[in-house]
């Protein structure tokens, strides 16, 4: 069965949520012609906008050994894949389900259940679907994305053209060469040592396991390690550094030539010991996330501290929607919202810039705030979600929060209020998934005991020479682990705090765990990036505001606009902001294929 018929049988089998999801993935300017055509989209990864970011570590692993067995497949095949006439890049050839899971070395137990569960969820995904005789067809642009896309420098080219001659004495004596004689026979007998599999092999049963560990992920992917272990000479090579990296696994890894540097501040592994090391075992494969530090908490306390922070949200944004009904924000050039209408809208919202901030680029992601040429001004719907229930009005700021493209309340370059969407962090809204995903992987009652309040005021975060604390050094790993993706920005730590504190601001969070709101939202994320429209927020919302005094708002200006106006359904409004609008669209898209099916 041909790849294209194969994925339409596959997306027949699928609910019709999950093809909503497949469709909402796709890139800007082609949903209209997908809906005639959807099978050459959804076959290629590339058209899918962030089909990435939404995959956990396990995922990702088993994405990177379907690309490994697929260029082997071609490689054996002594032919290189076909090429695709209208979205390009190279068709891989079905691969066995057997041959797959063995790349990884899960044959049995948890880690085989954990291998099968995260297959099943790349077929729900179609970013795997079924070819027949347990094969798979993989999606376009997977083996380019998961495979191994950047080699380190060769051993001989390290030895002669990095390393300073110096530093070659030390690690001819680590390999047991004799480190006294001259840099030329040095270089041989360490280039003869590290291109030898059987010898790297052999040095590896010797290393600290948090050393091999480290050297077969590096491997895996190509990945470049940042580390401070190497420093530059002054005559364009590399030096040991004195102190060391602070990383013990790191250091005896440099130490025998497994890692040399790249860069400043990076370092990768040999190209010779990269493909002994792949060769050797089979890939890394991560079946769970690590377990987080868990401290006891009071419910009570999580949820009246989250109850009064959805209520000032909700003031604050009422605040700001109708300082700008008011009178529209103008736009400045490149510099974005003037420091005259800054300082207006900060005293209108009443808090600092960095949370000023936070709510302008909240109320523009979910379509309160629209943009009109040069100006900032109010939508059509405002006045009726300013009237709606707490609980409904709640649930469209959540989502446009998972959204944001950056992280408002930190902005290294100082530039808290500038045009609206415009700042973009890599990552960002995969990080805020991350946080949500790692604190509800802890039970009810129990938080990280990690808050963001002592870590941004005591400087430890911006302090990248410290070590971090264990409670936040746990939550970062285990968010990490939930989306691999979130750690793009190489400013991970930094981000996530903030990302924390805005959490903390919007109720989703207090005191280090999720509050009911925090629930129901991490819920919407492990159901996918649209299923925030289901009523799940709302029902979290309204249990958090039960019983407090958080009144819905008839207070905001008129405002010229040209959007339409919202629904209403059994005499109260229902509130569709462009997301919901959207994701209606969507489902219908999809029942509409199912129906054509």
């Amino acid at each position: 069965m041909d790849r294209l018929t194969a994925l339409r049988e596959h997306l027949r089998s699928l609910p019709v949520d999950r093809v909503a999801d497949i469709l909402g993935e796709l890139v800007e300017g082609v949903e209209e012609d997908a809906r005639r055509d959807l099978l050459p989209y959804a076959a290629s990864a590339v058209a899918r906008s962030g089909v990435f970011d939404a995959l956990t570590a396990a995922q990702c692993d088993l994405l990177v050994a379907a690309a490994d067995v697929a260029a082997r497949t071609e490689a054996e095949a002594g032919r290189p894949g076909r090429r695709v006439r209208r979205l390009g890049g190279p068709v891989a050839q079905p691969l066995h389900r057997g041959e797959l899971l063995a790349r990884i070395g899960t044959w049995q137990g948890t880690a085989r259940r954990a291998a099968e569960a995260a297959l099943g969820e790349l077929e729900g995904r179609a970013l795997v679907w079924p070819a027949g005789d347990d094969r798979y067809h993989l999606a376009l642009g997977l083996v380019e994305a998961f495979g191994v896309h950047r080699w380190g420098p060769r051993v001989y080219s390290a030895c002669s053209e990095v390393l300073a001659d110096a530093e070659l004495h030390r690690v001819a004596l680590a390999l047991g060469a004799d480190p006294t004689r001259e840099p030329a026979t040095l270089r041989r007998g360490i280039v003869t040592r590290l291109t030898d599999p059987g010898r790297v092999n052999a040095l590896l049963a010797t290393a600290p396991e948090g050393a091999v560990t480290l050297l077969r992920q590096l491997a895996a992917r190509g990945r470049v390690l940042a580390t401070d272990c190497f420093e530059e000479d002054g005559r364009s090579r590399y030096r040991f550094r004195p102190e060391g990296s602070g990383d013990p696994d790191t250091d005896w890894l440099a130490e025998r030539g497994l890692l040399v540097p790249v860069g400043p501040n990076r370092a990768m592994p040999p190209r010779e010991v990269a493909a002994a090391v792949r060769e050797s075992a089979p890939l890394p494969f991560t079946p769970c996330p690590p377990e987080p530090v868990g401290v006891p908490t009071d419910a009570t306390a999580v949820a009246d501290q989250a109850s009064a922070a959805v209520g000032a949200a909700l003031a604050s944004v009422d605040r700001l929607v109708a300082a700008v009904a008011a009178r529209p924000v103008v736009l400045h050039g490149a510099a974005g919202i003037a420091f005259g209408e800054r300082d207006r809208l900060v005293e209108a919202v009443g808090g600092g810039a960095a949370e000023t901030g936070l709510w302008v680029e909240t109320a523009y992601e979910a379509g309160l705030l629209v943009r009109d040429g040069r100006r900032i001004t109010t939508a059509a719907w405002v006045r009726s979600w300013a009237r709606a229930d707490p609980a409904r009005r709640v649930a469209p700021l959540m989502e446009a929060w998972l959204r944001l493209p950056g992280v408002p309340t930190w902005c290294p370059d100082g530039r808290e209020l500038s045009i609206p969407g415009a700042q973009a962090l890599p990552g960002a809204p995969a990080l805020r998934s991350a946080l949500v995903l790692a604190l509800g992987a802890l039970p009810e009652g129990l938080g990280s005991g990690v808050t963001s309040g002592p870590l941004l005021t005591s400087g430890i975060v911006e302090d990248r020479g410290g070590s971090l604390p264990p409670g936040l050094f746990s939550l970062v790993r285990t968010a990490l682990w939930f989306r691999p993706a979130a750690g793009d920005s190489g400013t991970v730590v930094e981000a996530f705090v903030h990302s924390l504190h805005e959490a903390e601001l919007l109720g989703v969070a207090a005191q280090g765990a999720l509050s009911p709101l925090g629930r129901a939202l991490a819920g919407c994320v492990r159901g996918g990036s649209g299923r925030c429209g289901d009523g799940e927020l709302e029902r979290g919302a309204a249990a958090l505001l039960h019983g407090t005094d958080a009144p819905s708002r008839g207070d905001v200006p008129e405002a010229p606009h040209t959007c339409p106006t919202p629904t209403v359904r059994f005499g109260r409004p229902l509130v569709e902001l462009p997301a919901r609008a959207r994701r209606r669209r969507l489902l219908d898209w999809a029942r509409s294929l199912a129906d054509d099916a």
